[in-house]
């Protein structure tokens, strides 16, 4: 029982600073939102328009954050225990995280450049493939996971957390090409949640 519970604790403490590495760096992402201080009253609405294409990066960059933070929130409802690997494998996937909002500020402020878009997406990419490793790692044999886990989980998850970085991996080649069709291909993303809905429903929701 002691045992139980001390892997519960160890648990807690995982998600509960994990919340809050998600938290900071969403937060963060609106802090980089600004406008010239000397800013004349007349010139306000031509600073806000100055600063749309960082808005909509923020946007886009809340809801990757936001979606990955969901998936990670689904993930360990159904963990159980934590060894070296798992936890340094989310250390990694925070660290990607808390990095976010830097490329996320090179986008908004060069957005029609290749390379600040090849940048973004790299990112996010990595922070992807990062979370579907953590899960594979933990399913795998059910090494981490609890034993009465909804058959059919583990298969919805595990696609699940691979096509945010499919969609993001794929526009890297566009922005060679183009750079802005590169990042209207990131709408892709809204699309995942349809998508997994009519093939599994909403039991994994």
């Amino acid at each position: 029982m002691a045992d139980a519970q001390e892997r519960g604790h160890d648990l807690d403490r995982v998600v509960f600073f994990s919340d809050a590495v998600f938290a900071i760096a969403m937060t963060i992402l609106a802090l980089s939102l600004t406008i010239p201080t000397r800013t004349r009253d007349s010139r306000v609405a031509h600073a806000l328009g100055h600063e749309v294409p960082a808005i909509v990066t923020y946007v886009v960059s809340f809801l990757v954050i936001g979606l990955n933070w969901m998936a990670h929130h689904r993930m360990f409802r159904y963990i159980r225990r934590l060894d070296t690997t798992s936890m340094l494998l989310n250390l990694a996937i925070l660290c990607v995280v808390a990095f976010v909002p830097f490329p996320a500020a090179v986008l908004g402020d060069h957005g029609n450049t290749t390379a600040a878009v090849v940048f973004y997406a790299g990112t996010m990419a990595v922070l992807g493939v990062l979370m579907a490793t953590f899960w594979l790692y933990a399913t795998h044999d059910g090494r981490l996971i609890a034993v009465d886990t909804p058959e059919g989980l583990t298969e919805h998850t595990t696609w699940r957390a691979f096509t945010v970085p499919v969609v993001f991996l794929a526009s890297i080649p566009i922005a060679f090409a183009n750079p802005n069709a590169a990042e209207w291909s990131w709408l892709a993303i809204a699309l995942v949640p349809i998508l997994f809905r009519r093939r599994y429903g909403t039991i994994f929701e």
